[in-house]
């Protein structure tokens, strides 16, 4: 858990955004950005003025666990009140308020309509700027989350059999992830045989065969922040054909791995995979991987698409994922995926 400097050190870095955007305020009903700003972890909004300590917003089924914090004001809601509506009842006077990602329209017109306040748009401030950057707490904390990953991959490993389901293999995941962490950063994807041409594909009933391919998408989440690994591999057996595909994307992601650095341009990366892919490119039918931290998906995104970033920069301090895949309808599919930090401006993988 974050310590109290922790949380101050976190408003410090809003506060400058906020001030650097003209704002007064920052406004959020994500239960990440409570949790990253104030160790609240119910539901609510958090109020964020510069100078101040955070407002929590919330009724009273979470009011106990409010006031077991410090350094916040907490607000409870009145029976019938909304959040929305306390928070209109708290700032009555026309301030600049900078609106989180997770803020919803109809908040928004609740707002305009009962309020002198002037909403700004801030979906970007704490995914992409704030919370971007992991100090060296965040990366020790998801080092560990990426290690117990590997952990259970190799248990999960050690349990494939003939006839074992897709669904048996996912539940065990989910049970060792309770039991080493926090449970699971996502629902695993566990894919045998043709199923794996599918990225996002739920396991089922389907039983394991030899010469299957396999792959296992899976994280262990630990103190909140997610780790994430992909492993594909042919189940008791081989195939020439896997391992050719398999080699030319093992190649590609090292020579992208290869170009990583801080200060390098977040969208050479994948093309690098797509232009060593040749004509399998087409084939390669998502991103080149995503930012890690209390989200499963976070800033940066490794894409081509550079659009898709603020900073359009690796930075001292980005976790993310390096995953290409191909995929192969009717046959299947692979993908690699590792977790890496850049530390003293390099990168380094945190998984094995």
């Amino acid at each position: 858990m974050a310590t109290i400097s922790h949380y101050k050190d976190r408003q410090v870095r809003l506060s400058n955004e906020i001030k650097k955007r003209e704002a007064d305020a920052f406004l959020s009903s994500s239960v990440i950005d409570m949790l990253y700003l104030t160790g609240f972890s119910g539901e609510g909004l958090v109020l964020y003025l510069p100078g101040e300590k955070p407002y929590i917003i919330t009724d009273g089924r979470y009011v106990e666990e409010a006031m077991r914090l410090k350094d916040i004001k907490l607000v409870q809601i009145k029976p019938g009140d909304g959040y929305i509506k306390t928070f209109c009842m708290l700032i009555g006077k026309p301030i600049s308020v900078l609106c989180g990602k997770d803020f919803s329209f109809k908040d928004a017109e609740y707002i305009r309509r009962h309020s002198p306040l002037r909403l700004i748009d801030g979906s970007d401030l704490m995914s992409q700027v704030i919370r971007r950057t992991k100090s060296r707490e965040e990366i020790s904390i998801l080092k560990k989350a990426g290690e117990l990953s590997c952990e259970v991959f190799y248990k999960v490993k050690d349990l494939l059999k003939i006839g074992v389901t897709e669904k048996e293999i996912s539940a065990f995941i989910a049970l060792e992830a309770s039991t080493v962490g926090d449970g699971v950063s996502f629902d695993s994807i566990v894919a045998f045989g043709a199923n794996s041409s599918l990225p996002h594909y739920r396991p089922q009933d389907v039983k394991l065969k030899e010469k299957d391919i396999v792959l296992i998408d899976m994280g262990v989440k630990f103190m909140g922040y997610c780790g994430d690994i992909t492993r594909t591999f042919i189940f008791n057996g081989e195939d020439n054909l896997f391992f050719e595909r398999y080699q030319l994307l093992s190649d590609a992601r090292e020579k992208a791995i290869k170009s990583i650095s801080e200060g390098v341009e977040l969208s050479l990366p994948e093309k690098i995979v797509r232009e060593h892919l040749g004509e399998e490119e087409k084939y390669f039918i998502h991103s080149l991987g995503h930012g890690l931290g209390l989200e499963i998906h976070e800033k940066p995104i490794l894409t081509s698409v550079n659009e898709a970033n603020r900073s359009k920069y690796f930075s001292e301090g980005d976790v993310f994922t390096v995953e290409p895949g191909l995929y192969y309808p009717g046959w299947g599919g692979i993908r690699i995926e590792d977790d890496f930090v850049i530390e003293e401006g390099v990168i380094k993988k945190i998984t094995y």
